[in-house]
Order: structure tokens, then sequence, then C-alpha cells
């Protein structure tokens, strides 16, 4: 009775089982990113198409039939409730990104306007700067998603 025959099969049943977990998790977590990467990518195109007010019922429902035909392409079920967490998740992220982009827009402005500008002349300069800021604003507003 030799102990080292046991002692390899424990190790190769230790082995089996955490590869066995590491590909079960790890092939849920590709799921997960794949699926919120697609449904970020739905959100937007939702935006693009259905463009003005009140359209929010026909946005989602735009996202979440496409959300679920891209998965069940990969014979992957979604429940509702799942879906609208990717669909919440995926217009937070829109949302955070309009407003870095925005931010990062004023900044170019302001440095363009500030460069540009001639000293002497600053009267005109903050009435120009005023001018760009409430032009954003009303940009902004008119493309933040109304759900």
């Amino acid at each position: 009775m030799d102990i080292s025959n046991y002692l390899d099969t424990a190790i190769f049943a230790v082995i089996a089982a955490l590869i066995g977990t590491t590909v079960k998790y790890g092939f849920s977590f590709a799921v997960d990113l794949i699926l919120k990467s697609h449904a970020l990518t739905l959100v937007k195109a939702a935006e693009s198409i259905y463009n003005g007010k009140g359209l929010g019922v026909a946005k989602y429902q735009f996202v979440a039939d496409a959300l679920v035909a891209f998965a069940a392409k990969f014979h992957i079920k979604l429940d509702a409730e799942r879906v609208k967490t990717y669909i919440q998740a995926a217009v937070t992220d829109l949302h955070a990104a309009l407003g870095v982009a925005v931010d990062q827009a004023k900044k170019q402005i302001q440095a363009t306007v500030t460069a540009a500008a001639p000293q002497s002349n600053t009267y005109n300069v903050a009435d120009l700067q005023k001018g760009i800021q409430n032009a954003l604003e009303n940009a902004k507003a008119q493309q933040t998603p109304k759900s």
C-alpha cells in the first residue's frame, strides 16, 4: 500500500476542482462583461434612434429586446431584472462619460479663448466666455438622455 497513489489522486482531484471553478466563474465574468458592453452600445444606439422627449419607454424596450436577442445567440437566458440592471448600468456610464466630455470641452474652450484673446480687452473676453458657457450648458441639456 503506497501512499503516493492516494496523494497523486488527491492532488489531481484538487487541480480538477480548481480548474472547473476557474472556468465556471471566468466564463460568467466574461459573459457579464460582454453583456454590459453590448448594453452600453445599445443604449447609445437608442439615444440616437429615439431622439425626443417622452420616448423613454420605447428606448428601454428597444435596448431590452436587442439585449435579450443578443444573449439568446449565445444560449444565455436573461430575466427582466438582469436586463434592467444592465440597462441602468449602461445609462449611468453614459451619463458619467457625458459629464466628463463636457468638462473637457469647457477646459479646452477656456484655454483657447484665453490664449487667443488680447489681454487688454478683458470685458469682451468675459462676455465671450459667458456666452460659450451658456451654449455648452444648452447643448448638454439637449443631449442629456430623457428616459
